[in-house]
Protein backbone atom coordinates (compact mmCIF):
# COMPACT_ATOMS: atom_id res chain seq x y z
CA UNK A 1 0.00 0.00 0.00
CA UNK A 2 2.91 2.33 0.68
CA UNK A 3 4.15 1.87 -2.88
CA UNK A 4 0.66 2.52 -4.22
CA UNK A 5 0.46 5.75 -2.22
CA UNK A 6 3.80 6.85 -3.72
CA UNK A 7 2.43 6.12 -7.19
CA UNK A 8 -0.67 8.21 -6.49
CA UNK A 9 1.61 11.02 -5.28
CA UNK A 10 3.25 11.07 -8.72
CA UNK A 11 6.49 9.16 -8.09
CA UNK A 12 7.46 7.73 -11.50
CA UNK A 13 10.07 5.32 -10.10
CA UNK A 14 7.42 3.90 -7.74
CA UNK A 15 5.05 3.50 -10.68
CA UNK A 16 7.68 1.58 -12.65
CA UNK A 17 8.45 -0.64 -9.66
CA UNK A 18 4.73 -1.26 -9.05
CA UNK A 19 4.20 -2.35 -12.65
CA UNK A 20 7.23 -4.66 -12.50
CA UNK A 21 5.96 -6.23 -9.29
CA UNK A 22 2.52 -6.86 -10.81
CA UNK A 23 3.67 -8.34 -14.12
CA UNK A 24 2.98 -11.84 -12.81
CA UNK A 25 -0.70 -11.03 -12.53
CA UNK A 26 -0.84 -9.87 -16.15
CA UNK A 27 1.15 -12.88 -17.34
CA UNK A 28 -1.17 -15.31 -15.51
CA UNK A 29 -4.23 -13.66 -17.05
CA UNK A 30 -2.68 -13.77 -20.53
CA UNK A 31 -2.12 -17.50 -20.17
CA UNK A 32 -5.86 -18.00 -19.66
CA UNK A 33 -6.50 -17.09 -23.28
CA UNK A 34 -3.48 -18.10 -25.37
CA UNK A 35 -0.24 -20.04 -25.30
CA UNK A 36 3.04 -19.93 -27.16
CA UNK A 37 4.21 -16.85 -29.02
CA UNK A 38 0.84 -15.08 -28.74
CA UNK A 39 1.31 -14.67 -24.99
CA UNK A 40 3.79 -11.82 -25.44
CA UNK A 41 1.37 -9.77 -27.53
CA UNK A 42 -1.48 -10.36 -25.12
CA UNK A 43 0.87 -9.62 -22.20
CA UNK A 44 1.54 -6.17 -23.68
CA UNK A 45 -2.20 -5.54 -24.02
CA UNK A 46 -2.63 -6.65 -20.41
CA UNK A 47 0.06 -4.20 -19.30
CA UNK A 48 -2.02 -1.41 -20.84
CA UNK A 49 -4.91 -2.64 -18.71
CA UNK A 50 -2.65 -2.71 -15.66
CA UNK A 51 -1.67 0.92 -16.27
CA UNK A 52 -5.34 1.89 -16.70
CA UNK A 53 -6.20 0.15 -13.43
CA UNK A 54 -3.31 1.87 -11.68
CA UNK A 55 -4.37 5.29 -12.92
CA UNK A 56 -8.04 4.77 -12.02
CA UNK A 57 -7.68 2.94 -8.69
CA UNK A 58 -8.67 4.80 -5.54
CA UNK A 59 -8.61 3.76 -1.87
CA UNK A 60 -12.32 4.59 -1.74
CA UNK A 61 -13.06 1.24 -3.45
CA UNK A 62 -12.12 -0.61 -0.21
CA UNK A 63 -10.65 -3.59 -2.03
CA UNK A 64 -7.15 -4.73 -2.84
CA UNK A 65 -5.56 -3.42 -6.00
CA UNK A 66 -5.45 -6.86 -7.62
CA UNK A 67 -9.19 -7.33 -7.04
CA UNK A 68 -9.80 -4.07 -8.87
CA UNK A 69 -7.17 -4.66 -11.56
CA UNK A 70 -8.18 -8.14 -12.77
CA UNK A 71 -11.46 -7.07 -14.44
CA UNK A 72 -9.78 -4.02 -15.98
CA UNK A 73 -6.95 -6.13 -17.42
CA UNK A 74 -9.35 -8.79 -18.69
CA UNK A 75 -11.47 -6.06 -20.25
CA UNK A 76 -8.48 -4.80 -22.22
CA UNK A 77 -7.68 -8.32 -23.39
CA UNK A 78 -11.25 -8.97 -24.46
CA UNK A 79 -11.37 -5.62 -26.26
CA UNK A 80 -8.19 -6.63 -28.09
CA UNK A 81 -9.82 -9.87 -29.22
CA UNK A 82 -12.97 -8.06 -30.37
CA UNK A 83 -11.02 -5.46 -32.32
CA UNK A 84 -8.68 -7.95 -33.99
CA UNK A 85 -11.10 -10.54 -35.29
CA UNK A 86 -10.68 -11.54 -38.92
CA UNK A 87 -14.34 -10.79 -39.66
CA UNK A 88 -16.06 -7.93 -37.87
CA UNK A 89 -19.70 -8.16 -36.94
CA UNK A 90 -21.72 -5.27 -35.61
CA UNK A 91 -22.74 -5.46 -31.96
CA UNK A 92 -26.42 -5.88 -32.92
CA UNK A 93 -25.60 -8.93 -35.02
CA UNK A 94 -23.45 -10.43 -32.22
CA UNK A 95 -26.23 -9.94 -29.69
CA UNK A 96 -28.74 -11.65 -31.96
CA UNK A 97 -26.65 -14.80 -32.34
Amino acid sequence: MLLLKKVKAGDESAKERFVIENRGLVYALAHRFVSGSQVEELFQVGCVGLMKALNQYDDIYQCSFSTYAVPVILGEMKRYFRDNQAVHYSRSIKDGM
